[in-house]
């Protein structure tokens, strides 16, 4: 799965959008996200101390030629990631009930050292969870009803192409998308998200099994 180096700023003053589109967004080999707990874990658990973010994501940095995004407090933030098949071959995973769900973190006083577990299920929408320094802003399922990726042999992939077309710069992909407001009282100069894409299982025991993928983006506020 990889999230899209496109973003939108909806301004909800004139309703001017802003468009990204850089491959050069892009990071350690064109991999955005960061799978949690690391393939080869021996006992493939989250542990404490795993960061939220990528190592070249957890400082705030920008790689040349990749303009940051800008946005003002207030401004809504369009992340757009494409399925990859976790929904329209989603029965080829029998351990999968869904495609998991998107929850998107904010902060103001992002650290390097800022770890899953001290954010994910932690920070809440008024702020007060955990160490509060961050917000949830957004929690939403992964499939935003109208996405799809050119699975031809998926009956699922052939209804929703004839009901929601493509995007001509999508190819014949249809990218999912999560929408996030980013909040009036932001006085910061940069703000950071956290994207955090949670497609943990439940195993025939009941045992969960962690499967956790997360990007993180500094926005610059404006």
């Amino acid at each position: 799965m990889v999230l899209s180096n496109q973003y939108f700023v909806l301004s909800r003053a004139d309703h001017a959008i802003v468009f990204r589109d850089n491959p050069a967004f892009l990071q350690d080999g064109g991999i955005m996200t960061y799978l949690l707990p690391p393939n080869g874990r021996q006992d493939a658990r989250i542990l404490p101390t795993d960061r939220i973010c990528m190592p070249r994501q957890q400082r705030q940095w920008q790689s040349a030629g990749s303009p940051r995004l800008h946005a003002c407090p207030g401004a809504t933030v369009v992340l757009r990631y494409q399925e990859n098949g976790h929904v329209t071959m989603l029965s080829s995973s029998p351990d999968k009930s869904s495609s998991g769900e998107v929850f998107v973190y904010g902060t103001s006083a992002s650290r390097p050292d800022d770890t899953l577990s001290d954010i994910h299920n932690v920070w809440n929408t008024n702020g007060t969870g955990g160490n509060g320094r961050g917000v949830l802003l957004a929690r939403s399922d992964f499939d935003d009803g109208k996405c799809y990726g050119p699975n031809f042999g998926s009956p699922f992939f052939r209804q929703r192409q004839q009901r929601f077309k493509p995007d001509p710069k999508q190819g014949m992909n249809r990218w999912c998308h999560t929408l996030v407001v980013i909040p009036c009282d932001v006085r910061a100069r940069l703000y950071t998200l956290y994207w955090v894409w949670d497609w943990s299982s439940r195993m025939a025991g009941g045992e969960r099994k962690d499967e956790i993928y997360t990007t993180c983006i500094d926005i610059a506020i404006t």
